[in-house]
Parts: C-alpha cells; structure tokens; sequence
C-alpha cells in the first residue's frame, strides 16, 4: 500500500514538474515560467514560483528558444532580423525625418520639422517656418516673418505596423513633448478713426515679438520605413509685445477728443490668448519622410 502510494506521489511531482515553461534567453539565463501569451513580438509570463505575482513581458529578441509544458521547442534566435525585405531590415537604423506642414499656408505661414533619435523612446525636434506663405484671402498678406521652436518628445514604447517586422521603433506610437518657441514678424494693423464727418481707415505698421512654452501630447504613424504621418496639440502660455495707436473722435460741437488704445499682439503660428502673459495652443498634422 504504501509503494503505491509514494508511486502516485511521485507521479504527480512529475506531472507538476513537466508543466513549467522554460525561457532561455540570448544571455543564457533560464526562467522557470508559466507563459500566458505569445505574440510575434513579446512573450507573457509569470515565474513558476508565484503565478499570482506579477505579469513579466520580454521581447522575443531576447529569446533565445522555448521550452514549452508539452515537451515542445520553439527557436527564436535571428528572429526580429528576419524581416520581409531588405528595406524593412534598414528601417530599424534611421534616425532622421524631415516633415512639413501641408496645410500650414491656410493659417498664413509654411511649417516644417525636423527630428532625430538620440536615444531609445526619446528625440529632438526643430521646428521652422516663414511667416506670410499664405493660401487663405481672409488673411492679411502683408505680414512676413519668421518662427523657429525646439523641443523634446519621449516615446512610450515602440510599434510594429506588419507581422514579423519593426518599423523606425525609435519614434512610433504615442508621444509626450515640451517644446520653446520664438516667432518675430511685421504687418500692418488697421484700425479706423473720425475725419471731420466721415470714419476713415488707417494702417500702422507693427512688428511683433513673443515667444511660448508649451506641453503636448501626439501620435506618429511610420509606413514602409519611409513615411511618417505626425498629429498632436499642446497647450502652454505665450509672451507677446503691445502696441498703442490714437483715434479721433469728432462731437457734435465740432471738436475732436483723442482716445489711446493698447492692443496685445497676436502669434500667428501660435495661438495664444489674453494679455501678456496668456494661453497658448498649438496643433498640427505633418507627413514626413525617414532616413
């Protein structure tokens, strides 16, 4: 009786013994697991001694094979190279785009980015433009100028567009960014005034200076490795200069009384509202191109 009960125990350690999991990893360490779920990307798991503990996620390029319960092995070695094509295997190492602003001239000015990778899930970018390309007739045409901003984006985490391939991980998916901008720009302001018994138009020439700091939040799609599709929006505060400029007002006794108006200028490539010191907001959508 008792040979046939330690025989069953030790059937049972057996049996308990050959459903663990066994990850071996590129540097050869061993986890004792039981996997949850695979993808073509990562592997899921919890270690054999706490499977209520918490959930371990490793990317397959750091697999070297599986072990699976059932006695089955599954290599993973050269895995992330083996790519569709030649092309897709280049796309991991770009670290540039350069992007424009294809509806930028319908608010009054050409937008352009640049952005490069210096480290994982993190860039920088520059932002330049010129101020008066315009598209829209209800925009006064005389302004002329220039804008230039800086910034860093910090990725949360890389993303694959086709089975079996990683397109540019190093600036896809969802973003934060901080960003300090400078724009300078001249135009003519109108205004009107009494000229004995009729109101007039008159201009004056201003020149605006001002500058923003602001937070953001973007996403940024990557086809093929070569084109990328930017949009986000931010919202911060703007510095602006003011201007004044006189009225005359003609009563009906035949005298003028004079009226000084203070007026807070606006950013045209930043949108910002207030006085002084206001809210800003900024929004865009540019496609890019990746090399």
């Amino acid at each position: 009786m008792k040979k046939h009960l330690l025989f069953l125990i030790f059937i049972a350690i057996s049996s308990v013994m050959s459903a663990q999991d066994l990850i071996v990893k590129t540097d050869s360490t061993k986890v004792e697991a039981k996997i949850t779920e695979i993808s073509d990307y990562e592997i899921k798991y919890y270690d054999w001694d706490n499977q209520t503990g918490p959930l371990y996620i490793v990317a397959v390029d750091k697999i070297a094979y599986i072990k699976f319960a059932n006695g089955k092995v599954t290599n993973y070695s050269g895995h992330i190279n083996s790519l569709s094509t030649d092309v897709d295997a280049v796309a991991i190492n770009r670290k540039n785009i350069l992007k424009v602003s294809p509806f930028s001239p319908l608010t009054g000015h050409l937008d352009f980015e640049y952005e490069r990778v210096f480290s994982k899930r993190m860039s920088c970018v520059t932002e330049f433009g010129i101020i008066g390309v315009n598209a829209n007739n209800n925009i006064n045409k005389k302004n002329f100028g220039a804008f230039v901003s800086g910034g860093v984006r910090f990725y949360k985490g890389q993303e694959i567009r086709e089975k079996n391939t990683y397109y540019n991980n190093n600036f896809s998916g969802l973003y934060a960014q901080a960003k300090l901008g400078f724009e300078a720009y001249n135009y003519d302001y109108n205004y009107w005034t009494d000229s004995g018994l009729d109101r007039v138009e008159k201009s004056q020439n201003e020149n605006v200076v001002g500058g923003s700091i602001m937070l953001g939040l973007g996403k940024q799609w990557v086809f093929g490795g070569r084109v990328t599709i930017d949009a986000g929006a931010a919202l911060g505060y703007v510095f602006v200069n003011k201007f004044t400029y006189t009225t005359q007002n003609y009563s009906w006794n035949g005298t003028y009384t004079y009226e000084t108006n203070t007026v807070t200028n606006s950013l045209l490539h930043t949108g910002n509202f207030g006085n002084d010191i206001g809210l800003a907001g900024d929004a865009w959508l540019r496609i890019g191109f990746v090399f």
